[in-house]
């Protein structure tokens, strides 16, 4: 038996995810029969069987015991949850009924089963992180794996959204369930049908675990679950993950992986909390009010803008609600402003607490620039969008709701996709307005997408020097290398063409008018969400030019351009100058 374990663990293992996989797909995506449905309860009850046989052989017959019961503390509490599941349905089965009716489960068993299968596939999942192990061993670019990764969801997303239970009508196209798994992993919020009717609750489950990987992104939940539950990371690793998530120091890695998510998760509960608040006047049941809070929270703070509101948050139970539009605007700068700012930020908020108050870094300049930055766009936004549509879209509502729905759409259009006021009816003016804000985007290390709000500043910040005659871009009493102007440049000249290229075709392939599809692009390059009501009716080379853009919008110009690129070793000798002229 010891030799069974030490060979073929792996590939029982394999199998029993693989066995474990097809039954929850089958159950839960698919129309089944009651005699099929029994059948694949019997095979969950095999699977249980297999998996607790695996774990506690692997247990038995590990060479270390005591450090695989510490490496493998996660597998070690599941299977002890799984006993103690047992053990209470069979001795106190009142309990669990009492459970299964607050859950809207009304058959027992099938309650049980729905909560092991939930153990198991977390279980499996987790070793299935260890693949960043493997993965670390062969020399990849980082910004290749980054594209892959986002990848492999995206089409694995579309995947279950084409399965019959995922939509109310039982099917969809293949093109608008990659529209829509692209849409919410590159958490933009542009849709080609309604999330609200046309998605079942499963649908819904899938497109919101998407915008939560997408927001965080794949590398960093799988890095942050196989350090804690699979055994740590190797020194491979950590120069892998240090460059996706831009931390130099190797020892820094795994602090600063905790940090994000566990500031996510934190943020996103708060912000669930205060939205279930502010819905306490809305008809609705007890756990449709949870389900919607934590929608729109994990939405907003990763700055997807997906509803579960037909209207959006022009739903007339929240758009004139000041908590619930507050909350929502404040998740979405939260998520905006990047990870890196946030710990910054955190730093200073808890210094009055920290022991030694020497070791403490002060705003940086990323810091100072991205906050100069954000506020001065969303007061500008706030400002043109109440003077340009205060006798439009703003017309019918009072002072005070003006003021609170022009400065939440000046939040959301540079990043997430929400709106409070009929974007289809905005003045041409105030949409040139809003494809600058959705240009510019979010901030370095953040949920949404654009050129980053560091770009911009850095280049009109170059601007304003060459004017001056500065030779050198300093700001703060810090001077800007020139490779970051360099790259921020080349951002921008790319980003224009990529976006003005494919405007040129979508002119011959849709019968649009050319603000609606400049807009539709912009907003789609920038990972924003918002339209001028073209998304529906685009065709399908539309929709595929579309989902380019939010995907590049997404893992950025500068990460898709270097994956193309290739090592080279710099030349040992230097051609002369020659002045060009470009006067």
């Amino acid at each position: 038996m010891r030799t069974f374990f030490d060979r073929y663990s792996g590939r029982f293992l394999a199998f029993i995810a693989l066995l474990a996989f097809s039954i929850f797909i089958l159950q839960y995506g698919f129309f089944i029969s009651d005699q099929l449905n029994d059948v694949l309860n019997i095979m969950n009850f095999l699977v249980f069987s297999l998996f607790i046989f695996y774990q506690v052989g692997r247990i038995v017959y590990a060479e270390d015991r005591k450090s695989y019961l510490k490496t493998r503390w996660l597998d070690i509490l599941i299977l002890i949850l799984i006993i103690i599941h047992t053990i209470f349905f069979l001795v106190f089965p009142k309990f669990f009924t009492t459970l299964a009716k607050f859950f809207q489960v009304l058959d027992l068993n099938l309650f049980y089963i729905i909560v092991i299968q939930i153990y198991i596939l977390i279980s499996l999942l987790v070793k299935a992180v260890r693949l960043s192990h493997i993965i670390a061993e062969y020399k990849i670019q980082p910004a290749k794996i980054f594209l892959f990764s986002f990848l492999l969801i995206i089409f694995f997303g579309t995947g279950l959204l084409m399965l019959p239970k995922a939509t109310t009508t039982g099917q969809i196209k293949f093109i608008d369930a990659l529209f829509t798994s692209t849409s919410a992993v590159c958490v933009t919020g542009l849709t080609v049908v309604d999330t609200a009717t046309y998605f079942t609750r499963f649908g819904q489950l899938v497109i919101l675990g998407l915008i939560q990987i997408g927001g965080l992104g794949v590398m960093t939940l799988t890095t942050f679950f196989a350090l804690f539950f699979a055994g740590g990371l190797g020194i491979k690793e950590r120069v892998l993950i240090g460059d996706l998530v831009e931390e130099e120091k190797l020892g820094q890695i795994k602090y600063t992986l905790i940090q994000i998510i566990l500031t996510t998760f934190i943020i996103e509960a708060i912000g669930a909390l205060l939205f279930f608040h502010s819905l306490k006047e809305i008809n609705l049941p007890f756990g449709e009010k949870i389900y919607y809070s934590v929608f729109h929270s994990i939405s907003a703070f990763c700055n997807a803008g997906f509803s579960t509101f037909t209207e959006n948050l022009m739903f007339n139970g929240v758009r004139y609600n000041y908590l619930s539009v507050s909350t929502v605007g404040l998740l979405i700068v939260l998520g905006g402003l990047g990870f890196h700012t946030l710990a910054n930020l955190g730093e200073i908020l808890f210094l009055p607490f920290k022991r030694n108050r020497k070791k403490v870094r002060y705003l940086s300049s990323q810091t100072k620039i991205i906050l100069i930055s954000t506020i001065v766009l969303i007061i500008t936004g706030s400002i043109i969008t109440y003077y340009f549509e205060k006798d439009n879209t703003l017309k019918n509502l009072t002072f005070d709701q003006q003021i609170l729905a022009s400065i939440f759409q000046s939040i959301t259009t540079r990043t997430a996709g929400f709106n409070t006021i009929s974007i289809n009816n905005l003045l041409i003016g105030t949409s040139l307005v809003y494809i600058m804000l959705m240009f510019i985007g979010a901030s370095p290390g953040g949920t949404g997408g654009g050129i980053k709000t560091t770009t911009s500043f850095i280049s009109l910040l170059a601007i304003y020097d060459f004017i001056r005659g500065k030779k050198k871009i300093e700001i703060f009493k810090r001077q800007i290398p020139d490779e970051i102007i360099h790259r921020a440049f080349i951002k921008i000249a790319f980003s224009l063409v990529l976006i003005f290229t494919t405007t040129i075709i979508l002119t011959f392939t849709e019968p649009f008018k050319l603000i609606d599809i400049l807009f539709e692009q912009f907003s789609a390059f920038g990972t924003v969400g918002l339209s001028r009501g073209i998304t529906p009716y685009l065709s399908e080379t539309g929709k595929l030019i579309i989902i380019i853009l939010m995907y590049i919008g997404r893992v950025g110009p500068i990460t898709f351009l270097t994956s193309f690129s290739r090592e080279t070793t710099p030349p040992k000798y230097d051609y002369p100058s020659e002045y060009i002229s470009t006067v």
